[in-house]
């Protein structure tokens, strides 16, 4: 059976590792609606923002009340007088995927422009079809050039399955760090939560300085370590610490 090929911007990519990692505290309900406000959002367009008010998220949540744990993952905006929320990483994506959308279709204009007025010739040859890009890696903010520019992995050598290993981590860590700073509790940004649960303290006592940017991280066992960081702290506003710039 043929494959039905469905225009690009009505469907997003699925990152799963970041997905199970950003719905682990969450109960199959507050799942349920996450994914309904993802599909609205999208929905939205370019607008890429649902209403901020009781009835109409409940008329998305099918009579539902839209529980706060699913709230702190949408950000406030405000456009005109009217607040809206949205999901940034989503929202970020739509963009990505639009400009990528839009690259194809000029791409294959011009060239379909190109072979009009090209000339006839016995040796010409079709273009080699153009390489997917990879998806096994995925960044905080994932954006469609970054994915391009991605090496793909070689999974049969013990370098490429480290790799693979590290990038899982990092994705997962990086899910950390926006459910960390999208907490009630938290007065911290995403690049702080990272310099604050990457540092560690060596055997021998000496402070290791954190860094703002996971992606840097080359160590399973640090990645590892501030993954496990992370879950603590989270532990700590979830029964009602208020984390800023102060002392810890």
């Amino acid at each position: 059976m043929a494959r039905i090929r469905r225009k690009r911007l009505s469907w997003f990519r699925f990152f799963v590792d970041d997905f199970r990692g950003g719905t682990e505290l969450l109960t199959s309900q507050c799942v349920g609606q996450y994914v309904r406000c993802l599909c609205a959002q999208w929905d939205s367009k370019s607008d890429q923002r649902l209403p901020d008010d009781p009835e109409s998220l409940s008329l998305i949540l099918r009579g539902e009340a839209l529980d706060p744990r699913v709230r702190a993952k949408f950000g406030t905006i405000t456009v005109g007088d009217q607040k809206y929320l949205r999901n940034q990483r989503l929202a970020e994506e739509w963009a990505a995927s639009k400009a990528e959308y839009e690259g194809k279709s000029r791409r294959r204009k011009s060239a379909v422009s190109g072979a009009d007025t090209a000339p006839v010739s016995a040796t010409h040859t079709a273009p080699e079809p153009e390489p997917e890009p990879d998806v096994t890696d995925t960044t905080y903010l994932p954006t469609a050039r970054a994915r391009a520019e991605t090496p793909r992995l070689d999974l049969g050598t013990a370098e490429g399955q480290t790799e693979l290993r590290l990038r899982k981590l990092r994705n997962t860590l990086g899910e950390r760090l926006k459910m960390l700073a999208e907490h009630p509790n938290s007065r911290l940004s995403v690049w702080k939560w990272c310099k604050r649960v990457s540092a560690y303290k060596t055997r021998k006592g000496e402070q290791i300085e954190g860094t703002s940017d996971y992606r840097s991280i080359n160590s399973i066992d640090r990645l590892e370590k501030s993954i496990a960081d992370a879950d603590w702290w989270m532990d700590k506003m979830v029964k009602g610490r208020k984390v800023g710039d102060g002392p810890r």
